[in-house]
């Protein structure tokens, strides 16, 4: 007798409980293969949804960071600089500067790589003093 007639005839004998262990051997096999392609699915549903929100967030950023500009060049930063000797006793007693600088001079600190400057006005302004 060789193996194989040995399983043959078990099944013979155990008819039921062979079906059913095929059965269940079978649905487990398809339960693990069903889940596995909902869950392939859901990653990739996931994944496209994330791409449409970050295209929405840098999209919404970019337009935050447009109007942030707009508002930040409207308020500026005052920034004086005044020419080399200057007093600035003078300057807020009187309220401007008595002495000029080039206006090589502006074009210079325009064209630096040490900070990006937008604007640059040449102006004589009245000067509030700092401990008011």
């Amino acid at each position: 007798m060789n193996v194989l007639t040995l399983v043959r005839k078990e099944i013979g004998h155990r008819k039921l409980g062979f079906v059913l262990s095929v059965v269940a051997a079978a649905v487990a096999a398809a339960t693990f293969l069903v889940a596995m392609a909902l869950l392939r699915g859901t990653d990739l549903e996931t994944g496209r949804l994330l791409d449409e929100k970050v295209q929405a967030t840098e999209s919404e950023m970019a337009k935050l960071e447009n109007e942030i500009r707009i508002s930040m060049k409207g308020l500026g930063f005052n920034l004086f600089i005044f020419p080399e000797g200057q007093d600035l006793g003078e300057v807020y007693e009187q309220g401007y500067a008595s002495k000029t600088m080039p206006e090589e001079y502006v074009m210079r600190l325009a064209r630096s790589n040490v900070v990006t400057v937008n604007h640059l006005l040449p102006t004589r302004t009245m000067v509030e003093p700092w401990f008011w």
